[in-house]
């Protein structure tokens, strides 16, 4: 049987990064990231969809080899994009998702089914 002593549950937690533990407007999320050791960029909803998959738990693994993807405070999003970030998810890497979980889909044609498309991917994260 092992025993723990108080001092070893009461170890302090690792420091967080102070400007990332408050909710934070989008352009204060980027200057967060930016004053980071975090690399990071900036995606469009076309660009995310037409990703290839990820291995080893990185986006990009031959290029900046992402470890996360942060969907920063959007309400509609392609299903294209949707089914992408649900890939990156099962893939084990982080999905971040600040604000409300997108729930609409941007195509005029059949909007309705791209909707729910959209919401089942996010619900099924």
């Amino acid at each position: 049987m092992t025993t723990l002593h108080a001092s070893a549950l009461s170890a302090p937690p690792p420091p967080a990064i102070p400007s990332l533990t408050q909710p934070l407007a989008p352009e204060d999320l980027a200057n967060a990231l930016r004053g980071s050791d975090y690399t990071w960029d900036r995606i469009d909803a076309t660009s995310l969809g037409a990703l290839p998959t990820p291995k080893g738990h990185r986006i990009l693994p031959s290029g900046p080899a992402y470890r996360a993807l942060v969907i920063d405070s959007i309400s509609a999003i392609s299903q294209a994009a949707a089914e992408k970030a649900l890939a990156i998810a099962r893939r084990g890497i982080p999905v971040v998702i600040k604000g409300g979980v997108p729930s609409h889909g941007t195509s005029y044609r059949d909007a309705g089914a791209e909707d729910a498309a959209v919401r089942a991917a996010f619900d099924a994260m």
